[in-house]
């Protein structure tokens, strides 16, 4: 510990302070606050089981145990926090689910019987719902730490019973005899799915499954569409649904449903202490997660325990993880969606437990690790939602049918023709940068966007890579749909045109501190030396600043702030790359006027050709726009009237016979008044219509150039009548004054321009009330 030094402050100083002061030294390698840090012991529950509890804490093989202790360490979950248990209902008077004032698990529902009793009251019966109930809930939110049987995996938070199984039955002699209490009208699992939605619920979870029968998923959500709705409503009012995935590995390893309903449910399969997927467990591509499954030591109904095996027990551990993530992103702050809590629960599993890492059809992927999806969101990582619209389009395929499966983004599922794929593409640009590649992924219920797949399901999708510290790229597709099978026209987009495709996305990870510093405070006008800081600068950040053009302005100091010195007039650029502990983030800036205005910064905005007896507003503009205190003043061809002046604004009336000549105006920004800077302004061309064509050549002119007025058809029936015309000639310069002028009676002039210099002119020829106007060119 050589070369560490302790330095005591006097109270009044700020700590932080003194550290970035001792970073600005060269000699110093590094400094830091000496805080105190909490110490905690790990999180071991003093419940009399928990050393049995092997989906908790799995001692001799504890890659396969869930890391419960090590989660509880960083979140034991919040009370607020609501988890329902759709089921044969919950033994509320069980001492280690609710101590007695039902603070835990709270009031529900019996949408079987029709009641508001959600107890566990089934008769018993081994095929029944009976303490079937109980069991989930203990699993999910025993009392822990209570010195009673069992540890849940939330040591804090609500259980909501909802009994949707039927007590009693139905006997019809010599034809049925079918028990309600082991099974569950589509009507009231729908009722329940709705009381839950309605009641506040975080959590559902589904320990229950029925088999497919063949069906594909679109025939099942056709052929019960009442619960198919009824979980894509909960799934859409932002709840996590867990289910299992079902128990008939060995006699019907097919899609059992609500586990089926891959969009919006987390299909959950059995584990075992050895990490091996549960011989019973079902399996198939629609499976999310695994969790222990085997002899899970829970509460049951009547006040004791019981060690249940199957998919029902694991579905319930995954909704228990799901409650400490949404916890945990509570207590931080986070907006997290049921999508996010499925990825981060299924990025942070151990991916290891199948035969391949990663995902496989055996055990998803992988068994949920609660501590690992705690630290994904855990300090110092961030979680970073955004939502971008459109894209860079394409057509990508010219389609000659494409198939819909399911009814969704208002069309009905069928076949379609004349379908044009159209493929959408950007680079996204995180706006503060990662320390390290962060985790990303779409959050489905929020985006606009389909696959490339021939049949489609419909359900949103994006391919999302070169993940890097600074942003990553997306592509997904669109469709433009011509025709039905039917033959009718449908002429739209499905999901959306290109421009109006949504892609909504999570990024977690440490953001680079530097990326958040900023922004530079200080005078907007620097008329003498004037200091710059950087607001939010990062301890132990260091800064390079720079000022573009270069020989307006110096840089003295170094560090957060500086000093700006004027050394001529302009508008820089104040540009400050700031690298924190994990490396430099996007530079920040600020625009800056050094001295007075130089006249090649401004311009002015109105009429150069204007009419006699009208009225004109001009409008001076200035760098980084007009502020108050700015004074200006304006200087205009005599005889003009001011109607009004406002800060950049003035309005002339022009008199009926005007003088011409050039607006002008200066600006004084507190530093000084600029140069004067102007329009020319002369007669306009079409105050009134001149009655006859004239043309003018040579135009560019050199020593001369000529003007025809062409002739009437019936110029000698006028000029027998005695009529005369008379023209008036008059010849400006491009700053308004008059070079020559004269009358004349022919119908054609030549001009001599020998003494004339290089430049733009106007000639402007008067006959009666209307007026000609030519821009002439002499160039020599």
């Amino acid at each position: 510990m050589r070369n560490w030094y302790v330095i005591q402050p006097l109270e009044k100083y700020n700590a932080d302070l003194l550290v970035e002061k001792l970073m600005d030294c060269e000699k110093i390698i590094v400094a830091m606050v000496n805080r105190p840090l909490r110490l905690e012991f790990d999180a071991v529950p003093n419940d009399t089981n928990y050393g049995v509890q092997w989906h908790l804490n799995n001692p001799s093989q504890p890659q396969f145990d869930i890391r419960a202790q090590g989660a509880w360490d960083i979140n034991k979950g919040r009370n607020d926090v609501i988890i329902a248990v759709l089921d044969g209902g919950v033994d509320y008077n069980h001492p280690d689910l609710d101590p007695g004032d039902r603070s835990r698990v709270i009031a529900g529902i019996d949408t079987g019987d029709g009641d508001n009793d959600p107890l566990d009251n089934l008769p018993i019966s081994p095929d029944s719902y009976s303490g079937h109930g109980t069991k989930i809930a203990g699993v999910i939110g025993a009392r822990t730490n209570n010195s009673l049987q069992v540890s849940g995996i939330m040591w804090n938070c609500k259980i909501m019973p909802i009994k949707m199984v039927r007590s009693g039955g139905v006997r019809i002699p010599h034809i049925v005899n079918w028990d309600w209490s082991t099974a569950a009208f589509p009507s009231d699992v729908a009722a329940a799915l709705d009381y839950a939605v309605n009641n506040n619920t975080n959590v559902i979870n589904l320990s229950y499954s029925f088999p497919d029968l063949g069906f594909p998923i679109n025939e099942i959500a056709l052929r019960i569409p009442l619960l198919a709705q009824a979980i894509d409503n909960a799934y859409r009012n932002n709840i996590v649904i867990t289910a299992s995935m079902g128990n008939a590995f060995q006699t019907n390893n097919g899609i059992r449903y609500p586990a089926g309903f891959d969009e919006q449910v987390i299909a959950v399969g059995a584990t075992t202490q050895n990490g091996t997927k549960a011989s019973f467990s079902n399996t198939g591509p629609h499976i999310n997660l695994s969790a222990p499954g085997l002899q899970i030591l829970t509460t049951d109904r009547g006040g004791g325990t019981a060690s249940p095996s199957g998919t029902s027990f694991s579905a319930p551990i995954v909704a228990g993880a799901a409650g400490l993530v949404i916890s945990h992103g509570k207590d931080r702050g986070f907006n997290l969606t049921n999508d996010d809590v499925r990825n981060i629960l299924q990025l942070t599993a151990n991916g290891d437990a199948g035969p391949i890492p990663g995902f496989d059809n055996d055990t998803g992927h992988g068994i949920v690790n609660a501590q690992a999806a705690l630290q994904l969101i855990n300090q110092p990582n961030t979680v970073v939602q955004k939502t971008l619209t459109g894209g860079t389009a394409v057509l990508h395929q010219a389609m000659s049918q494409w198939v819909l499966t399911s009814g969704r983004w208002g069309i009905a599922a069928g076949t379609y023709f004349q379908v044009d794929r159209y493929k959408i593409t950007r680079h996204v640009t995180f706006d503060i940068p990662f320390c390290s590649v962060p985790k990303v992924w779409m959050r489905d219920r929020q985006s606009r966007s389909l696959s490339y797949a021939n049949p489609n399901s419909g359900r949103p999708f994006s391919i999302i890579s070169n993940i890097s510290k600074e942003g990553f790229d997306v592509e997904y597709v669109t469709y433009y749909v011509r025709t039905n099978a039917s033959g009718q026209t449908i002429n739209k987009w499905i999901p959306e045109a290109p421009a109006q495709t949504q892609f909504a996305y999570t990024a977690v990870g440490q953001l680079n501190p530097a990326g958040s510093a900023g922004p530079i405070s200080g005078a907007d006008i620097a008329c003498s030396a004037s200091s710059y800081t950087i607001a939010g600068f990062p301890a132990g950040a260091s800064v390079s600043w720079s000022a573009s053009p270069s020989g307006i302005a110096t840089i003295s100091g170094s560090g957060q702030t500086i000093t700006l010195s004027p050394v001529s007039n302009g508008q820089i650029t104040l540009t400050a790359v700031i690298t924190g502990s994990c490396g430099p983030a996007p530079s920040i800036s600020k625009n800056i006027q050094v001295g007075p205005i130089n006249s090649s910064q401004v311009s002015l905005i109105g009429q150069s050709a204007v009419c006699p007896a009208n009225q004109y507003t001009y409008q001076a503009v200035v760098p980084g726009g007009h502020k108050p205190g700015y004074i200006y003043q304006w200087t205009y061809p005599s005889g003009w009237n001011v109607q009004s002046q406002s800060g950049p604004n003035i309005t002339f009336y022009v008199p009926s016979n005007p003088n011409y000549g050039t607006v002008r105006f200066r600006v004084n920004n507190g530093c000084g008044f600029s140069e004067y800077s102007g329009i020319t302004v002369f007669p306009g061309y079409n105050c009134s219509a001149f009655p006859y064509s004239v043309n003018v050549y040579p135009n560019p002119a050199i020593d001369q150039f000529k003007f025809e007025i062409q002739q009437p058809k019936n110029y000698r029936d006028f000029m027998e009548r005695g009529a005369e015309e008379k023209f008036e000639v008059e010849f400006y310069d491009q700053n308004g004054n008059m070079v020559s002028s004269f009358e004349t009676f022919k119908w054609e002039e030549t001009l001599n321009l020998s003494k004339l210099g290089s430049g733009f002119y106007f000639l402007q020829i008067k006959y009666r009330n209307s007026v000609f106007k030519r821009q002439i060119e002499i160039a020599k």
